[in-house]
């Protein structure tokens, strides 16, 4: 099982590869609500990083039942 990190940093290169793929103006993560703290809480910074980047919104949605490792982006 990959660390909480590691899914985090998953989740970004996930984000940048599909951005150009995605036209919406808003990008939303579902993940594992453990996933999601961290996210909003030490990973804010990548999480804004990006958003700045790309200029795109990125909402962050704690999904229960999701595993640690599973998560889904979608645009909005």
């Amino acid at each position: 099982m990959k660390s909480k990190t590691t899914v985090c940093y998953d989740i970004f290169r996930e984000i940048e590869r599909t951005s150009t793929e995605l036209g919406g103006h808003t990008i939303m993560v579902e993940a594992n609500p453990e996933i999601a703290d961290l996210l909003y809480e030490e990973e804010r910074a990548g999480v804004e990083e990006l958003e700045r980047k790309l200029r795109k919104k990125i909402i962050i949605k704690g999904k229960a039942g999701f595993h640690q490792d599973q998560f889904n982006i979608i645009e909005i």
